[in-house]
């Protein structure tokens, strides 16, 4: 608490930790089911090839250890395709609805 109250941790500085650590976790488990799921599924969905989806989503979660919140947001937008729209469409590709 005295750090919190002397200045050497702020509020922002704490805000900025969690949201890294929250983003770095989203990039590996992003990554995590890219290189589980099969490279037949992304050319059936429409999506770019497996091995670019990897390489894009390391680098996201590379990206969150850059200092200030320009490296978070790019990592951020990079990360949220993937889990909002490529992953939706693997899914449904891997396990179809009927």
């Amino acid at each position: 608490m005295d750090l919190l109250l002397n200045g050497y941790v702020t509020i922002a500085t704490i805000a900025q930790l969690v949201l890294s650590l929250a983003l770095l976790g989203a990039a590996i488990f992003a990554a995590i089911h890219a290189a589980r799921t099969p490279e037949d599924a992304f050319r059936a969905a429409g999506k770019w090839q497996k091995n670019y989806w990897i390489i894009a989503l390391v680098v996201c979660a590379l990206l969150t250890f850059l200092p200030g919140y320009f490296g978070m947001v790019i990592a951020a937008v990079g990360v949220l395709v993937y889990l909002l729209d490529a992953r939706p469409k693997l899914d449904e590709v891997r396990r179809p609805r009927y």
